[in-house]
């Protein structure tokens, strides 16, 4: 029997003799399966890119690649240019005003481009630019903070992050114009704006079955980002943006993955842009996704009216070597942190009234033990917005580097992405070796992408796309310039250290911008940790002479700055 791969359906059918070597790697393609009737695994099509990795590197007879990414390939339709000036704090970059140009022109629409990009600047300039508010933002729980950020980094607008305590008194807060933006998560868009929903026996649910409060007329646009987590209609998160938006002048769906598994993930995010019209209606949009013939018809009529996306390749003159960004997240374990902050509080009281200077030397080695606690907890708290930040990164198909430090934050991770690779002190001096050459080997000629310069075949990515990195043992001499996003889930004490870090990945044989994001816990130590890292960073690029740059320098610097606030007097 030839080794082969088969398309049926749904899912890849992928036959081989008995082999060892191929048996051991066939296990680590994801939500693989054995089906015992007809002696085969399977995979589910979702994962083409992996499949045909797993493919061409060991000799398989594939399938023609039918990518349903395919339809969204080079541009046909050319953005416009922005004439009209915006009102904002920051200027966009040149791909970015034509991406707002586009929406000011087509109004509602997809805005796909590659994560990094900036579709959250995209989507709030063409706001304030069409000047439609008050806006909502729909968005996961993990960036509700970060699109609060985004608005005043950008705007002048005063944004509200809808919580209990306001659930009846928002629309009051836009009335006495104290918000004209308010952010909520997916899962409280019936809590805050769903009156009932009432469902008659025997009928499936449907939109005519929920009552909507009056005050959603207040919008005049919705951002709804993320938004292939409303690919499937029939669900409730899908039926109430679709409520939401209805009427709306504006509504913008965010994703650079809007096809998760099939064309067809498109219908719920076209009817709540209203533009399936485009298409025909819904019957005429599934069976053009029915037929791959169609689908450079269907990236046409996307492209023309309501769908843009360009990749980081094709705008770097645009964007910065390295650039970095903060994404906020609310700890889990508020509780504990608090009580550690409150312990802190009367241990720095203590510490500053001590005039013996032994005594104080002394003490002030337990407050940095205490200050490492409250990272520890932040740590730990921001873990489920981390897994969900990795998530939306690998389903774009990218890969990523995420340092960390702590032993139990590497088990949570490796326990919730056990094919991953790491790289920490926990592993023998050959499996660190290993992880590096798997996350940058070539998937067809088993080269490291730093050597593959004179091969006589582009490079393919392996199928591996996390890697964990230990800042202290692997922030220094690796190379990771497979991945051009990194993500810090631990600070380390000092820039230096950050630096040596995100240049694992900005060195040579990078071929894109590198985008660093910092995961800090809203509130807690983490704010006052980055803060001083960007200060001691600009310092050591303003100065010329000698600066005090250690790492004890640095936590003294903490140490005097939560001795200063407010919440620790």
């Amino acid at each position: 029997m030839a080794n082969i791969i088969i398309e049926k359906e749904d899912k890849y059918l992928i036959q081989f003799d008995y082999n060892k070597r191929i048996s051991r790697a066939v296990v680590k393609l994801p939500d693989v399966s054995w089906n015992q009737k007809y002696k085969r695994w399977e995979c589910p099509v979702s994962f083409a890119n992996q499949v045909f990795l797993f493919g061409a590197k060991y000799g398989f007879v594939l399938p023609e690649k039918k990518s349903e990414r395919k339809i969204f390939d080079e541009p046909v339709v050319e953005l416009p240019e922005l004439t009209q000036d915006i009102d904002l704090k920051m200027s966009l970059y040149d791909y970015q005003r034509k991406g707002t140009a586009y929406i000011i022109e087509n109004g509602s629409c997809i805005v796909g481009d590659a994560p990094g990009l900036g579709k959250t600047a995209q989507a709030i300039a063409a706001v304030c630019a069409k000047d439609l508010f008050p806006c909502l933002v729909i968005c996961p729980a993990s960036l509700k903070y970060n699109w609060e950020l985004e608005w005043k980094l950008w705007t002048n607008h005063q944004p509200a992050i809808l919580t209990d305590t306001i659930k009846h008194s928002w629309s009051v807060f836009h009335q006495m114009g104290m918000h004209d933006v308010f952010i909520t998560n997916y899962e409280s868009l019936k809590k805050y704006f769903v009156v009932k929903i009432d469902v008659p026996k025997g009928e499936k649910f449907k939109i005519k079955h929920v009552k909507f409060h009056p005050n959603i007329n207040l919008f005049k646009s919705i951002i709804i980002d993320e938004s292939h987590r409303v690919k499937e209609p029939s669900t409730m998160q899908s039926k109430l943006c679709f409520g939401l938006t209805r009427g709306k002048e504006l509504s913008l769906l965010l994703s650079g993955t809007p096809i998760v598994n099939k064309p067809v993930d498109l219908i719920s995010q076209l009817l709540i842009a209203d533009k399936i019209h485009h298409f025909g209606g819904i019957k005429q949009f599934r069976e053009m996704c029915a037929d791959n013939e169609r689908w450079p018809e269907i990236n046409y009529i996307l492209r023309k009216h309501c769908y843009f996306r360009r990749e980081k390749s094709l705008v770097l003159g645009d964007l910065p070597e390295k650039y970095r960004q903060r994404v906020y997240c609310k700890i889990t374990n508020q509780k504990e942190y608090d009580d550690a902050v409150a312990d802190l509080k009367h241990y720095l009281k203590e510490y500053r009234e001590a005039t013996d200077e032994q005594i104080r030397r002394s003490m002030r080695g337990e407050v940095i033990v205490r200050i490492g606690a409250l990272k520890n907890i932040s740590a730990r708290g921001k873990l489920n917005d981390v897994m969900e930040y990795i998530d939306n990164i690998v389903e774009s198909g990218e890969k990523i580097v995420v340092f960390i430090y702590l032993h139990e934050v590497g088990m949570k991770l490796k326990e919730h992405y056990p094919s991953a690779l790491f790289f920490t002190g926990a592993e023998t001096s050959e499996e660190r070796n290993k992880a590096i050459h798997d996350f940058q080997k070539c998937a067809v000629c088993d080269t490291r992408l730093e050597r593959h310069a004179d091969s006589d075949h582009e490079f393919v990515p392996s199928e591996h796309q996390i890697i964990f990195v230990n800042y202290k043992s692997g922030g220094v001499g690796i190379t990771l310039t497979a991945s051009s996003t990194v993500l810090f889930v631990e600070l380390p004490w000092h820039p230096a250290d950050t630096d040596q870090c995100e240049d694992r990945c900005h060195r040579i044989s990078q071929k894109n911008a590198v985008q660093i994001s910092y995961f800090l816990g809203k509130g807690t130590i983490d704010e006052d940790i980055y803060d001083t890292i960007e200060q001691k960073r600009e310092m050591s690029i303003e100065c010329t002479g000698a600066i005090d740059d250690t790492e004890e320098s640095v936590i003294g610097s903490v140490i005097d700055l939560l001795n200063n606030k407010t919440i620790i007097r």
